[in-house]
């Protein structure tokens, strides 16, 4: 069975066709583990308001606005991925998906089987794109040739990388050992095109949405694929429309504005929850917090390469104080990026650590930074000023984040300069010249891979992004992260992630968590059929429908 079984087993009991009960027994005999169907009931108790829920028949009005943040797609080019990424907008679908416990189910893809660095795909055959065409291993190929062309991205994928064994079979090899791939394919990145056509297309997808407009920064629309060839949506369209700031997406769910709002102001939440029109939805952890220090920058931006540094930076902040602050109590005091279930058990190996404002003191004083008359340390003859840059996902989302953590710092004697970035792009410019100390991110989990943001990150082994450039600290670090992607075993890989993020919090000292985050949505009582995930461009929207 895919993932569209599983899709309408959560309608069927949003809707109240099944049971409880009957909704655990199925979703096991689907292969979906226990902790994913605790998710799944979790989740679908934030989108009905009784434990039980009853049939609430879809009203006449299925036209749904939802407000995301700012708008980050890239128009032109192999790296554009409009409707796709990083709003999934459900035009496009990938070969598995991935579920909200980051467990992996077929979808394009009926199954696959892995011979060695090799995955073979046995594909769907009554799925059809948007104009009627069927979906064949020849969409897959050229996709995945396209990703080749792009740099082969996660996946590693090369030029001679996919090849058609017959119409519904190919043969998928990455260009270096990676026994990860299906794991990292779910990623909407790899979503599966119409060959000859690029994401924007005119029903150019298989998904249950069709493309209807896009304005830059202002909106995308989509509506209803008649002919979808999983469980039909209810919503006939569904206008995503881009706001920036958090607490102006509040305002205008609160005005009416929207239906359903991603992100919704922390500080906004208790009030939200006490407005009977109106309700909260949680996804599972899977967003996190963060900054990155440059370990291989010039100056001015090379004092990230003083250990002491590094180490008074990871004491100073008070995480507690900051999740109880800035994030309105809504957060989760953790040590690495990676949500709980990815690492399991082994997220022990990473010690991380406790907010000590002497021992950061002590640090710099032993390293010989002494305390100015106005403050600042100076060694030598300069002073520790430090420039944090933030803008991704975009600066908004890290509001009071950049002032809490420059408080912080200030405190052990470290001036730091806040550089906004503007949009992604221009955060992305300032990665790509190294022009900053400190990285600011929220970022989010978003494939089945325990290896997804090390390798992202850290890797200096990968060759399609700048971060490893800059934060990735090498030896110990690429060995376990090598040995995660060729590990047979999930279990194997998630121990080898561990070993690398032990190295690069407790030893390397090379990043610092802020919090662990869920994200919180804010929806109108008459919308029902969400269920939240917690890598939100994975997010379903296709099940959203008006009761009234």
């Amino acid at each position: 069975m895919g993932e569209s079984a599983i899709d309408a087993l959560v309608t069927e009991l949003i809707h109240g066709r099944i049971t409880r009960r009957q909704f655990v027994g199925r979703a096991v005999a689907l292969g979906v583990s226990a902790s994913g169907v605790a998710v799944l009931l979790d989740a679908c108790g934030a989108a009905s308001s009784s434990p039980t829920p009853t049939a609430v028949a879809p009203a006449a009005n299925q036209t749904i606005t939802i407000g995301q943040a700012l708008d980050n797609y890239v128009a032109t080019g192999l790296k554009s991925y409009i409707g796709a990424y990083p709003v999934n907008a459900n035009i496009y679908e990938q070969l598995v998906r991935l579920n909200p416990d980051y467990s992996v189910s077929p979808w394009l893809a009926k199954s696959w089987t892995q011979n060695g660095n090799t995955v073979r795909f046995q594909l769907r055959s009554d799925v059809k794109f948007q104009d009627g065409s069927p979906l064949t291993a020849t969409d897959v190929k050229y996709t995945f040739d396209r990703v080749a062309q792009g740099g082969g991205g996660l996946p590693m994928l090369g030029p001679n990388s996919t090849v058609i064994v017959d119409q519904y079979t190919l043969d998928v090899t990455p260009t270096a050992t990676n026994y990860r791939l299906v794991e990292q394919i779910v990623h909407p990145e790899y979503a599966i095109l119409k060959s000859g056509t690029v994401f924007g297309d005119p029903k150019n997808g298989t998904g249950p949405m069709i493309f209807g407009e896009y304005v830059k920064g202002d909106h995308i629309t989509v509506t209803r694929n008649p002919g979808y060839w999983g469980p039909k949506p209810t919503a006939t369209t569904i206008t995503h429309k881009f706001i920036p700031d958090a607490t102006s997406r509040t305002l205008a769910l609160q005005g009416g504005q929207l239906d359903l709002a991603v992100d919704v102001a922390r500080s906004a939440v208790a009030g939200l929850r006490s407005t009977p029109s109106l309700k909260v939805a949680t996804a599972p952890v899977g967003q996190y917090q963060a900054f990155y220090i440059n370990i291989h920058g010039t100056a001015p931006h090379d004092l990230g390469q003083d250990p002491a540094i590094r180490q008074a930076i990871e004491t100073a902040i008070d995480r507690k104080g900051y999740i109880n602050t800035v994030l309105a109590g809504l957060g989760e005091e953790v040590q690495t990026f990676l949500p709980p279930s990815i690492l399991g058990s082994y997220a022990s190996l990473v010690k991380g650590f406790s907010y000590d404002v002497s021992g950061a003191k002590s640090a710099l004083d032993t390293a010989g930074w002494s305390v100015g008359s106005d403050g600042i340390r100076t060694k030598g003859g300069r002073r520790l000023s430090l420039t944090m840059v933030n803008g991704f996902p975009d600066a908004p989302t890290n509001q009071g984040a950049p002032e809490f953590v420059q408080a912080q710092l200030k405190a052990v004697g470290i001036d730091l300069q806040i550089t906004t970035a503007p949009d992604s792009a221009s955060y992305t410019s300032y990665l790509t010249q190294g022009a900053g100390d400190l990285f600011l991110e929220t970022g989010n989990q978003n494939d089945g891979n325990a290896a997804f943001l090390p390798t992202i990150i850290f890797y200096r082994g990968q060759t399609f992004g700048n971060y490893p450039k800059y934060f990735g600290p090498g030896g110990a670090v690429d060995t376990d992260i090598a040995a995660a992607l060729s590990a047979p075993s999930d279990s194997a890989a998630a121990q080898n992630v561990a070993m690398a993020m032990h190295e690069v919090v407790d030893n390397s000292k090379v990043f610092v968590q802020l919090a662990g985050l869920s994200r919180i949505y804010g929806l109108h009582s008459d919308i029902a059929g969400f269920v939240p995930h917690a890598s939100n461009v994975n997010q379903n929207w296709a099940t959203v429908y008006r009761t009234k």
